[in-house]
């Protein structure tokens, strides 16, 4: 017998994963740990696209599972603490 996916939401598919305070960097950010589940959707190395970047948090969950990324944010003050975020997961792969 399989143990259940903690993170199951209410219906097959859905995820569910808590919102945490120290990883919330945009009004409509999501949770890092949720996009990294997202990104596993294609295969390691493909490149992710995001036009909507925000505070990059698909770029952190790409650099973090190995996958490549695009990020677009018109917003320079979200681009820069995205900058910042996507450095920090950089420096801390290695």
């Amino acid at each position: 017998m399989s143990r259940p996916n903690p993170h199951s939401g209410p219906l097959d598919g859905c995820l569910k994963f808590p919102v945490l305070q120290k990883d919330k960097f945009h009004v409509t950010g999501k949770p890092t740990a949720l996009l990294e589940q997202l990104v596993q959707i294609v295969g390691p190395g493909a490149t992710i696209l995001d036009p909507f970047a925000g505070s990059h948090t698909t770029g952190v969950a790409c650099i973090r599972q190995g996958r490549r990324y695009i990020g677009i944010e018109q917003d320079p003050h979200y681009h820069d603490v995205g900058l910042k975020r996507l450095e920090e997961a950089a420096l801390n792969m290695t």
